[in-house]
């Protein structure tokens, strides 16, 4: 009885230390099965890991192969810019020798035109004195007992000098302008003087051609001003000589307006209008050229030298002005020039139309021609009476007829 209980409880024991070894070995079965399925998330993970590494591999492998290719296409361009470099400072080289030289040829250029000029114009005097005898001369001779053939010779001969003359100055002056020697001066001088003095030079030329002239001053203008009447009469007489020259059976106005003063300096505005031949626009591009005509048969025709223009220009450059030409071909011709000059306050001014009221006064003006109507009507104007214009006498009493 004792054996069989004590193999009972031997069994019971064995049975029950198999039953702990079977739950420890189920135990450590399911952790071996949690580890292994540990261990395979983490094979996968390092799986995804390598993948994700041999993509970036790829891509820096990519990146560094354009970083090359860019590496590359730099240096190139380094050596393109070192190459454009190199032509660029042997250019510069080259330029700066070539400006050398041009400045050295321009330099010779402007020595030889100065000296040229300035030869020109100090032989002024030796050029002058001889044509001044011709002329003064020819002109005593005329006045001596000579029969029609003489006389003609006489007039000839001075015509011809005085032509010359007129070729010789305009030489001088340009040359004087070119090199630098004509000074302005500035004294007091009055524009109707010089505008008017300039009709009368020309009045007698003009009648030859049966032309007119007119003149007209703004009575706004003061009367002293100063200045360069010289060089102003100048430019007026040249401007005024063309428009007779160029004229035949009809009118030159010569005339001057006040376009605004400011700071006790006169700004003027000068006109030289004629009904001559006109100019094409082809030939306005010329005119302010050295030595050159409109065409070749205005010089065969009319003679000059084709600086009068030019000159006339570079004055009024001077005197801080600008030149101008409004001009149709076959209707005439319109030159313009501004000029400023400072009002002279040591000078009383002087009303240039006497001093009386006008305002009341009724006035017709008759003239058949309209330049001349056109001043008169200007003055009257300014005075402030009431002016009534007839174009000749028919419509002038035709007009006294309306108002009776």
């Amino acid at each position: 009885m004792k054996e069989s209980l004590a193999i009972s409880l031997s069994m019971t024991q064995s049975r029950l230390e198999t039953q702990s070894l079977l739950e420890q070995i189920q135990v450590q079965t399911e952790e071996l099965r949690v580890t292994n399925e540990t261990l395979e998330k983490q094979a996968q993970s390092l799986q995804v890991s390598e993948e994700n590494l041999q993509v970036q591999q790829e891509e820096l492998q990519v990146t560094n192969e354009e970083l090359e290719l860019q590496a590359q296409s730099l240096m190139k361009s380094e050596e393109e810019l070192k190459k454009q470099k190199d032509a660029l400072e042997a250019e510069n080289v080259k330029r700066k020798e070539a400006q050398k030289q041009l400045e050295i040829a321009v330099e010779k250029a402007n020595a030889a035109t100065k000296a040229k000029s300035m030869f020109l114009a100090n032989m002024s005097h030796e050029i002058r004195t001889p044509m001044n005898g011709v002329i003064g001369i020819s002109d005593i001779m005329s006045q001596t007992k000579l029969n029609v053939e003489q006389q003609g010779y006489i007039k000839l001969i001075s015509t011809s000098a005085n032509n010359l003359l007129t070729i010789i100055n305009d030489i001088l002056d340009f040359s004087k302008i070119e090199a630098g020697k004509i000074e302005m001066e500035r004294i007091p001088f009055s524009i109707k003087t010089i505008i008017e003095d300039t009709a009368d030079v020309l009045q007698f030329k003009a009648a030859e051609q049966n032309n007119e002239i007119y003149t007209y001053v703004d009575n706004e203008i003061p009367l002293s001003l100063i200045g360069d009447p010289v060089r102003l009469q100048q430019v007026i007489m040249n401007l005024a000589n063309n428009a007779v020259k160029f004229t035949e059976s009809g009118a030159i106005t010569i005339s001057c307006e006040l376009q605004k003063v400011t700071n006790n300096k006169a700004h003027l505005m000068f006109k030289v209008v004629d009904t001559g031949i006109g100019i094409s626009e082809e030939g306005q591009k010329k005119l302010f050229k050295s030595f050159t005509q409109v065409d070749a048969s205005t010089t065969r025709k009319f003679g000059g030298t084709g600086l009068g223009l030019v000159i006339s220009k570079k004055l009024i450059e001077k005197m801080n002005g600008a030149f101008g030409v409004e001009s149709v071909a076959g209707e005439g011709s319109t030159f313009y020039f501004t000029a400023s000059f400072n009002i002279d306050k040591d000078q009383i001014q002087q009303k240039q139309i006497e001093d009386r009221n006008y305002k009341e006064l009724n006035i017709m003006v008759v003239d058949n021609h309209e330049p001349s109507q056109m001043i008169f009507t200007k003055y009257l104007d300014a005075k402030e009476a009431k002016v009534v214009s007839a174009l000749g006498t028919k419509q002038g009493i035709e007009l006294v007829a309306e108002y009776e």
